[in-house]
């Protein structure tokens, strides 16, 4: 597919947003070697993970962040305590503003306190995560403005994040952020390293939770999973020990 000249790329229902940023080739990076952590300026961690994308966890959740020319692109699933850390760990880093928050699914402990980058920033989910973060009405989680079905591009400073929808898991709206550039995957909640998924919450959906992490495996290429709890990075390993574990869950084996 050929990139357009703007900042996001809806595929499926196509649309074309201008704003920030071009396309530029990237080199792939890899996480051995390059990553470094150090005090963030409140309570909590920075680490550089890769080249340009950056990980601050706050007791035991962790988000992210990825740096361009055209300013900063971040992740959901920060605590509402820890934003204000955060916010300040990307300003440690990049004097760039916040361009565009990326909201993985609807759960309100991920979005909550959120408008903390809503002067400078645009947000993006699923279609379905828009409709229910806009229905609780809360002021602290901005609802997303630019939303899609199955596939989207971001572009900004000359880098590329392709969002997909992966299907019902953890939520009926959960969507996953890759960069293929640097062969690294956000994929919030529903792919637990070192831990077991979370079937009983109200919303899930067992059965096709698994159809979703064979999707994963078939489609998308990554070295570096983060997955938002600690610990939080694993690899494509855990996609695959998940889906076995989810498979056989009712079976008492996960």
């Amino acid at each position: 597919m050929g990139h357009l000249g703007g900042t996001v790329t809806r595929i499926g229902t196509l649309l074309l947003l201008t704003g920030w940023g071009s396309i530029a080739a990237q080199t792939a990076g890899t996480a051995t070697g390059q990553s470094k952590q150090k005090a963030s300026p409140a309570a909590g961690a920075l680490t550089k993970i890769l080249e340009d994308v950056y990980e601050y966890r706050y007791g035991a959740v962790s988000a992210w962040f990825i740096v361009t020319d055209g300013g900063v692109i971040t992740t959901d699933h920060m605590a509402e305590s820890g934003l204000p850390a955060f916010k300040a760990a990307i300003a440690s880093v990049t004097d760039k503003p916040v361009r565009y928050v990326i909201y993985s699914h609807d759960h309100a402990d991920g979005v909550t306190g959120y408008r903390i980058f809503a002067d400078t920033a645009k947000y993006v989910s699923h279609t379905r995560a828009a409709a229910k973060i806009a229905a609780r009405g809360n002021a602290s989680a901005p609802v997303p403005t630019i939303t899609f079905d199955d596939h989207m591009q971001i572009e900004l400073g000359g880098k590329v994040l392709d969002l997909y929808y992966v299907g019902r898991n953890h939520a009926d709206n959960m969507i996953v952020t890759l960069y293929p550039a640097r062969r690294f995957l956000v994929a919030i909640d529903f792919v637990p390293v070192n831990g077991l998924p979370r079937l009983s919450i109200e919303d899930s959906y067992p059965d096709e939770w698994v159809t979703s992490l064979a999707w994963i495996e078939r489609n998308l290429d990554f070295d570096v999973l983060a997955q938002g709890h600690t610990p939080a990075r694993g690899t494509n390993e855990n996609v695959t020990r998940t889906r076995e574990c989810v498979r056989t869950a009712s079976r008492g084996k996960c």
